[in-house]
């Protein structure tokens, strides 16, 4: 499966994985695209899916018609190191994810570290 990481995460996160090829939207000349064009470049390059920390983009785009999945890291701050601590979990998603559908992981956020 190809995933393409947003721009707004970290190259570090490119890693490999079994079964997985993870390339940042920086290195396959993504940057810089709005969400409805990213989408369909995505859609050309056969990405399956995009790793995020855009909460909105899954409900600004028709995800249906792209056959791309989104998961979105729902993390605050957007740091390198809370980014890291949720990847497992998008690994275990990304491996699961249906296309055209979306899935949220919750990392590290001060709203949720004060509830518990």
């Amino acid at each position: 499966m190809k995933i393409l990481l947003d721009e707004n995460l970290s190259r570090a996160l490119c890693h490999s994985e079994p079964d997985l090829e993870i390339l940042h939207s920086r290195d396959v000349g993504f940057a810089g695209l709005k969400n409805g064009e990213l989408l369909a470049q995505m859609k050309l390059a056969s990405f399956q899916s995009l790793i995020t920390a855009d909460r909105n983009l899954p409900f600004q785009q028709n995800l249906a018609s792209t056959a791309v999945s989104i998961i979105v890291l729902d993390i605050h701050p957007n740091t390198e190191g809370n980014q890291a601590a949720c990847f497992e979990a998008v690994i275990a998603a990304a491996r699961v994810i249906q296309p055209g559908d979306h899935m949220t992981i919750e990392g590290p956020h001060p709203k949720r570290l004060a509830k518990q």
